[in-house]
């Protein structure tokens, strides 16, 4: 069925998804339907909160440099361009278009000390799967090309960054055959508010290490499951010290980001996130 088919059903309302609502609004009403979904989600973007800044930002923050750096392969140009390509995952293709089989014909080398390697789209969130040695390419194939069929800024109450970015995909190999602490550094107007510490065994499991200060000590609130304060990086301190100033330099031009880093022997770049979980974070007082 082609878009115009979609937004004909639309009309005579069918089809009524959530995913539709955005993509076939007037584009000059979607900003009010995002506040109103922000608002039936329990945000107050008049809120002085953490959760109420991030859903502020969200809506009026328009600086269209988050377009770019929520292109996973444009971001990669853009800390080529800081001086910052130390940072990057080595990478073995990355390419605007749909995948095919023979992009998963790889060296044996793009699967390390592991037998998968990731591909991943450049869109969106989330939208990334692990190709095991032998694995079914068709299933996979379909998969992504899948994900590069869809607007990720229409999936979940409009984020529009991500509305004007070409699809593409990635193939990287996996760093660390087990499961690595994500660094996410909470930053607003230019400063570290926050940083969150969690280790994902799975997308949806995840074990919430630390919500702490630049200074590394505890906050009086915490994004998600109450965090446990233990199972922390031996040197935790340590790399939060080399991370701080790369952190404060890449969140300058925004009022909200998220920054993204893990590490596995070194310091390695994830992503910038600029509404995450689309501005729903569980925020919680201890």
């Amino acid at each position: 069925m082609t878009e115009e088919e979609y937004k004909k059903l639309w009309l005579e309302g069918k089809e009524q998804t959530e995913y539709n609502l955005f993509r076939f609004s007037e584009p000059s009403i979607r900003e009010i339907e995002a506040i109103n979904w922000l608002k039936n989600k329990g945000v107050d973007i008049n809120s002085n909160d953490l959760k109420g800044i991030i859903g502020n930002a969200k809506i009026y923050d328009k600086n269209t440099l988050k377009t770019q750096l929520s292109d996973k392969i444009a971001a990669r140009e853009y800390l080529t361009n800081l001086g910052l390509e130390h940072l990057l995952v080595p990478t073995y293709k990355s390419e605007y278009r749909k995948i095919t089989t023979n992009d998963l014909d790889v060296p044996s080398d793009v699967y390390g000390n592991c037998n998968y390697f990731y591909v991943k789209t450049n869109h969106g969130s989330g939208w990334n799967t692990k190709f095991y040695k032998g694995g079914n390419k068709q299933f996979t194939i379909d998969k992504v090309n899948e994900w590069l069929s869809l607007n990720y800024a229409y999936v979940a109450g409009y984020e529009w960054q991500y509305e004007g970015i070409k699809p593409g995909f990635l193939i990287q190999p996996s760093l660390y055959n087990g499961n690595i602490v994500d660094w996410m550094f909470y930053c607003v107007d230019g400063e570290i508010v926050c940083l969150n510490l969690h280790k994902k065994s799975s997308k949806n499991v995840i074990q919430n290490l630390a919500n702490v200060d630049s200074n590394g000590k505890a906050t009086p609130y915490f994004i998600g499951a109450k965090p446990e304060m233990k199972d922390l990086p031996s040197n935790f301190i340590k790399i939060l010290d080399e991370m701080k100033p790369i952190v404060k330099e890449l969140c300058k031009p925004f009022k909200f980001v998220r920054i993204d880093f893990f590490y596995v022997n070194r310091i390695y770049f994830a992503e910038f996130t600029f509404s995450p979980c689309s501005g729903v974070i569980d925020l919680m007082y201890r």
